[in-house]
């Protein structure tokens, strides 16, 4: 009996790495001859290009919505107009012209320094206003150090993260939380393998009720006293925490007549 029931955890245990297996050679044949990376600004090198292409074309294959990076020296628009009219003028999508795209925008010329990140067609609700101040909390202190390639990866990784959550659902739910996850996992697993292993023993013949006599227990005394009930309140801090410098929160339309979501600082 226990090696059946030991049979049956290996049995799992192989349909799971077969799974994770087959989910990588699935990511590994993302799309990547479609241009995501438009560094105009000439900020990265080749071989970062090619690995944030790499990365951005999985992560845009897994959620339906492409995941644009464009960089700038435009000294006569801001990044977000640079952004408006990229849009326009290069139609993106992930399955058609003018549609799902997220696209992070940053100029680099020394006299502004702006990032600006927006959300088209289902990107508007999956990264609104709220969420892309979020991406922007991970990524300013990068590129305040002009650290630009590992801006662009957080970016993907954060913009991927919250494109994932059900729109009306707080990214800060415990629910989304890794570590809690995890202990969710661990949980599940020992409860699993706790009950095979118990079943795989003799049953227990004794209970609550083997030492219980009945007719000879009772409760001599109850005692049960209430003290007092105590209400404080607590001011919720504001979630949108600009650091890195000014910036502009919410969207707008471009001139061709695209709403996104959006939101910018200065870095």
């Amino acid at each position: 009996m226990v090696r059946h029931q030991w049979g049956k955890v290996v049995f799992v245990l192989i349909i799971l790495f077969i799974s994770l297996c087959y989910s990588g050679v699935k990511s590994s044949h993302a799309e990547t001859s479609k241009q995501r990376v438009y560094d105009y600004g000439n900020i990265l090198s080749k071989q970062e290009i090619n690995r944030l292409e790499e990365k951005s074309a999985e992560y845009s294959e897994e959620r339906k919505t492409d995941f644009l990076i464009l960089t700038t020296k435009d000294v006569d628009k801001s990044a977000e107009q640079f952004m408006a009219d990229f849009y326009d003028e290069k139609d993106p999508g992930y399955d058609k012209k003018s549609g799902n795209t997220v696209i992070m925008t940053v100029d680099v010329d020394p006299k502004k320094h702006d990032v600006y990140i927006s959300g088209f067609k289902k990107a508007e609700k999956t990264l609104n206003n709220d969420r892309i101040e979020l991406v922007l909390d991970e990524v300013v202190p990068y590129l305040s150090k002009a650290d630009y390639a590992n801006a662009f990866d957080v970016y993907l990784d954060k913009s991927y993260e919250l494109s994932g959550i059900r729109f009306g659902l707080s990214p800060d739910n415990i629910l989304f939380k890794t570590w809690f996850q995890l202990v969710v996992a661990v949980g599940i697993s020992g409860i699993i393998l706790g009950t095979m292993l118990y079943n795989t023993g003799g049953k227990v013949t004794v209970s609550g009720r083997t030492y219980n006599d009945p007719h000879h227990t009772r409760i001599l005394d109850q005692d049960d006293r209430y003290i007092r009930t105590t209400v404080t309140k607590t001011k919720k801090p504001s979630e949108n925490n600009n650091s890195g410098g000014g910036g502009s929160i919410g969207g707008g339309m471009t001139s061709g007549g695209h709403s996104y979501s959006g939101g910018g600082r200065k870095f």
